[in-house]
This record gives C-alpha cells, structure tokens and sequence, in this order.
C-alpha cells in the first residue's frame, strides 16, 4: 500500500502575524532534561539527560548557544537559514535550537512554526507537531502548507474526517499542492471511497511537474486501482500501460547492449531491488527463506536496496545476501549505471509500483534480462521487463490477465512463507468451548471495501448468534473504531456483535487467532501474509477467487493445500460457504487439528524445493536468452 501521508514540502514560509500564544512545551528531538541549568555539570561530564554524550557535546551546546542568542545579532531569517542547514546536515539538536530561536525572536513566525513542528514529526512527536501546526494555522488561517501538516498528523492518528476536511482547506488555498490531493487520495481510499480517490490521485499527477515525482504519484494511482472491485482488469492493464508511456518509454535504450558473457551454463549473477530490505515482513517472510536457499555455486545474489531508513537490516536477508549495495542515495539514471557496471545478468523488481518501488531504474534496461516477483501483483506496463513470475493457480491457462511481460510460472506457488518460529500453538476450536461462533479478519484497515462489509454484514444477519473479530493497527484509534461501527449499524450490524482489537506484540497478535473460528478474507484485495499466518494458527479462511493476481493470492494458497471447498466464486457464494462452514463445526474442528502441519509440509513452505524451482526458471531465461542473443551477434 503507499504510505498514508507523504510529507509536506518544505517550503519556507513568510513571517506572519504576531499574536502568537505561548510555545509549546519545548520538544528536543534527542533528549529532554529540566534542571540542567541549575544543575550546570562540568563540559566533559556525561550530559544528565542521558543521552550518552558529553554535556558539551549535548546540552551544554544548547545552552551556550542559548545565552549567546541574542547578543549575536542574527535575524529571525538567519536563525531559520541555520536551522535548515542543520537539518541539512542531520544535526537534527542544533536545528531545532536555531528554529527556536527564531520564534524567540518572532513568535509569529510562519516559518519556524512549521520547521520545528515537522521536525518533531520526523522524530515521531506528533503531539508537539500538533501543537505547532494548530498554532500555525491559528495565526495564518490561509496558510496552506499549514493545513496540508496538519492533515497530515490526523492521517498518521487514522483520524480520517479531520485530515480530509484539513486537506481540503489546504487545497482551497493552493490547488497545486500536489502531496496534499495524494494523501487525500490516501484518506478516501482508506474510507472505501475509490471513485473520489482515483480523481484525488489524478490531481495530485497534474499537479506535479517532477518527472520522477510525477512517475510516483502515478504509481500511487495504480496501487490504488487493486482495492475498487468495480475496475474490468482491462482497465486496470491499460492504465499500467499509460504509465509506461507517459512516465518509461522516453528512458528506454534504443539499442541496448551489456558486456555479460554469454555462456548459458555459468554462474548467474542475480540482482533484487527493494526498498524493503529494512523492516519489510513481506521480504522477511517471503525472500529471507528463498536466499538462504539460493546455490550460490551457480547463483551470486546481489541485494540493492533503496531504503531510506538504512538503520535495520532484515538480518536474514544481508546475511544470505552475496553482495549488499545500498542504492537508495543514488537517482534512478545513476543506479541503473551502477547495476549495469555490476553486470547483472536477471533483475528482479520486488517492489513494483508499490510506496518503496524504483520502477523508472528497469525502464532503463540495466540488464539483459529483468523479471517482475512477490510484492508487486500485476504487469509494471512496461516493455523493458520480460517476465513476470507467477504460478498455476493464480494465472491459469485461460486467465483474463493481461501482461506487458511474459508471464511464466512457478509449478506450485508464486510465494514460499517463512513461518514463525515463535508462533504459539494451535488453540481449540472456541465455538467448542462454549464461546460465540467467531468470524475474524485481521487484514488492514484499507482493504474493508464497501463490498468487503456488506459481505460481511450478509454473513452475521445469516448466523444470529456470531459475532466478528476485527484486528489491525488503526483499530486502536476511537475514530475508526466509530467509523467501522457506524458503517456495520447502516447495515443492520448492531456494535455488540464486533470485537474491534488494535495491535498488540507479534506473538500476541498470533495467540490470538485462538479466538477465531472461521477466517473472512478481503477482496478484491485479498491477504497474502496475513493469510499465511492464519492458516499456520489452524484458521481455515473463506476466500473469493477474482480475476486478478492480488485477488487470487489466498484462494491460490487454498487450492494448493487441497481446501477447494473454501474458495467461493462470488460475493453471495462467499457468504454461503461462510455460513454454510458455522453448521459443519466439527468438520472445521478436525481441519483446525491438522492445517499447520499440512501447510508446513506443503510446496508453501518449502523453501529449499521453491529455491530449486525458481533457479531452474532464472536459469531457463538465461539459456533462452543467450540462444537468442548469440544467434543475432
């Protein structure tokens, strides 16, 4: 999914009004500690704050440079130039004192406003941001860049009614603020509202005159086109094509050639791209297994990763990873040039058009041969790619989907699942134990589809006496948890009949699956890791099989397990087989007792077996390719 907010431009602002009230409690984004002034620790002590540093080196900085303010004769425009260099530079401590000191100066001041409270956002502060926008735009009503900031910290908080209405003021203002109709998009989508998303997301396109920038808001268009179920996949194929053409088409090479040896029997050299490499669970659960995997006899694996937040490597990954190269300082042209000297013979997009893909480095052809996998789920539109890797279930012979690239399967799953290793055991059946029949989903928040609900709602009106689990990370805001009751009540649904779970430790989240009789996948955007973990907790899961790759995801995982009784074809087949399952409760019992261990023994899980099967495909490509090439030199 992209990501809820994108940040807002960091425009500086004209000084403003000065009715300021008082600062907000002052925010330091390292480290806080009343009394130093009185306490006054020698420079080369450790600071009292605890942040590890010397006094001098922390607070003590802070506080000369504190006393010196005002003797310095700098201006409120100077403290803020300071201020953005330091930013500049990462001295994160030293830009906040400066930006304070402007607002010493001028407590009016627009911009520094606005610089502190993004800079408390950036540490995740979002209280003292609050305070600093609300502040803003208590000054400056007509400040746009205000509101957009503003909206964006009740986005964050998945308070979706104030950052649309604070969106919308923004765009009121200034119609060309690009990031604001993005995560308005962002807000609608969220809210099943996919009509008014998808001309949100066309806004935020023409508003943005960045060739690259432009590029990523069209992919954020064709992410969101997965969760409307009212698209023909026709449709959704034509506008990945028109992102090629308008975005890809000019950077593909006219005549591409690369220096790799064309001997069909040699050791590959393999290349992943991700910005997922730090802290992704869909690389953590679905590629950490495969590389560990890999014959590095035949194979050399590359990892490139784009991540901005380069702090905390999956350590599966870099650690079965042959080569790691960071390229996420790197513009596209440049990381291309870089992969291009590294003489990669396959690439592997693993992103897409998803919120960390790099699409525009594979327009640009860096290898002979690239292919499309996992965590993107339907064609990338563009010619320079010439594989997409899929499996048997989920394009079949006389699948409607339609595909840039060739699309050439896996013999058994397009996915292998790293289970748990922490995962608790399977509990009991609860309806067994006296408990309510329980129906759950604990897929995100933005996959509740309008359709998705009634569908829902249609199962408990069929099931009096059941009750639905509902378990994601916006569920812990009061407002969404309205928002979902509200929408259950307009559809006869009364709130006692929803348990309604915000997050809770990994651990925690699988125990409690225990409380879950029959799981209730999301459509047209259908599970995919969360599918794994439910199956490995015992829960068998009702799914809709679709057209597209994404709403095959679940029902190809149930086809491969032998649980064809548990895929509908239809919403009303969906709420059929749903209920039917509440009256065949000893039948699920039984399956309950034996689907870990008939998951784990399946090809789903077997990440040796997928390893050897996906090398035979990488390998097949490059003797394809070097009887082709070879032939034409």
């Amino acid at each position: 999914m992209p990501d809820l907010v994108q940040l807002a431009h960091p425009e500086v602002i004209s000084a403003g009004a000065r009715n300021a009230q008082r600062l907000p409690e002052r925010f330091t984004v390292k480290c806080n500690f009343p009394g130093l002034d009185e306490m006054k620790p020698s420079p080369n002590m450790p600071c009292p704050c605890g942040s590890g540093r010397k006094y001098k080196k922390c607070h003590g900085s802070q506080a000369a440079a504190s006393a010196s303010a005002n003797a310095s004769g700098a201006s409120v425009a100077d403290w803020l130039a300071s201020g953005a260099r330091m930013e500049a530079a990462k001295q994160w401590q030293q830009a906040e004192l400066h930006y304070q000191q402007a607002l010493k100066l001028d407590p009016g001041s627009q911009s520094a406003w606005i610089a502190i409270g993004r800079l408390a956002e950036r540490f995740g502060d979002e209280e003292t941001a609050q305070q600093c926008f609300e502040q803003l735009v208590a000054l400056a009503p007509d400040n746009a860049p205000g509101h957009f900031s503003l909206g964006n910290i009740h986005a964050k908080k998945y308070d979706f009614e104030a950052a649309g209405q604070a969106y919308r003021r923004a765009l009121e203002l200034d119609p060309s603020l690009a990031g604001a109709w993005c995560n308005l998009g962002n807000v609608e989508k969220y809210l099943g509202q996919f009509a008014d998303a998808q001309r949100s997301y066309r806004r935020a396109i023409s508003s943005t005159t960045e060739p690259a920038q432009r590029a990523k808001q069209h992919s954020n268009l064709l992410l969101s086109l997965h969760y409307d179920g009212s698209l023909s996949h026709a449709a959704v194929y034509q506008e990945h094509r028109d992102w090629a053409d308008q975005h890809a088409r000019a950077l593909y090479p006219a005549s591409p050639s690369w220096p790799n040896h064309l001997d069909a029997d040699r050791r590959l050299n393999i290349g992943y791209v991700s910005g997922g490499f730090y802290e992704s669970p869909i690389l953590a659960y679905f590629l950490s297994n495969v590389l560990a995997h890999h014959d590095k006899s035949g194979f050399f694996i590359t990892a490139y990763s784009s991540s901005r937040a380069p702090e905390n490597p999956v350590a599966a990954l870099r650690k079965n990873a042959d080569a790691w190269v960071d390229i996420a300082h790197l513009d596209d042209d440049a990381a291309a040039e870089k992969i291009r000297r590294d003489v990669i013979d396959i690439l592997i997009d693993l992103d897409g058009h998803g919120p960390t893909g790099r699409p525009l480095i594979f327009a640009r052809k860096p290898a002979p041969l690239q292919v499309e996998w996992l965590d993107w789920f339907n064609t990338s539109g563009m010619d320079t790619i010439d594989y997409f890797l899929t499996d048997p279930y989920t394009t079949p012979p006389d699948s409607p989907q339609r595909f840039s690239e060739q699309p050439i399967p896996l013999p058994h799953c397009r996915l292998c699942y790293s289970p748990v290793g922490s995962a608790p055991p399977v509990a009991p059946m609860p309806a067994l134990t006296g408990a309510p029949f329980t129906y759950g989903s604990f897929n995100r928040q933005d996959k509740f589809s309008p359709e998705v609900l009634r569908g829902w709602a249609g199962i408990l009106h069929a099931v009096p006496d059941s009750r639905l689990l509902l378990k994601n990370r916006a569920l812990q805001i009061t407002a969404v948890k309205a928002w979902v009751e509200k929408n259950f009540a307009r559809l006869g649904i009364p709130a006692e009949r929803l348990v309604l779970r915000g997050p809770s430790t990994h651990v925690d989240m699988l125990k409690q699956y225990g409380d879950v009789d029959v799981a209730l996948d999301t459509f047209p955007y259908n599970g995919g890791l969360t599918t794994c973990e439910c199956l490995w907790m015992g829960v068998p899961i009702v799914a809709i099989e679709a057209e597209r790759v994404i709403g095959r995801q679940t029902s190809a995982m149930l086809r491969l397990l032998g649980l064809d009784e548990w895929v509908a074809s239809s919403t009303d087949d969906y709420v059929r087989l749903a209920v039917e399952k509440s009256r065949q409760q000893e039948a699920v019992a039984a399956l309950r007792g034996s689907l870990r261990q008939r998951f784990e023994q399946s090809p789903l899980c077997d990440a040796p077996r997928f390893a050897r099967d996906l090398e035979r495909v990488y390998r097949s490509m490059w003797q394809r390719y070097c009887a082709v090439a070879g032939g034409s030199s």
